[in-house]
């Protein structure tokens, strides 16, 4: 996801589909529902009009967010 400086959701992307539709969209709602995100330090917003946050996601009996190691 990318994030604008004020905290709002600028973009949703899903790199690599889970193959349904269904679990992808859950993936954006859950992202659109926690929305309004903190605003970015002024040091930052300083630099960066825009943050791309990476997350794998990963659907099974319970719901996990894992951070993208890379």
């Amino acid at each position: 996801m990318a994030l604008r400086s004020d905290g709002s959701v600028d973009d949703i992307t899903i790199v690599r589909s889970s193959g349904r539709a269904d679990l992808d969209e859950a993936v954006r709602r859950i992202v659109r529902l926690n929305a309004r995100y903190a605003a970015f330090p002024a040091n930052v917003a300083a630099q960066f009009d825009v943050i791309e946050i990476r997350r794998v996601w990963l659907f099974s009996e319970t719901l996990k967010l894992l951070e993208e190691v890379r």
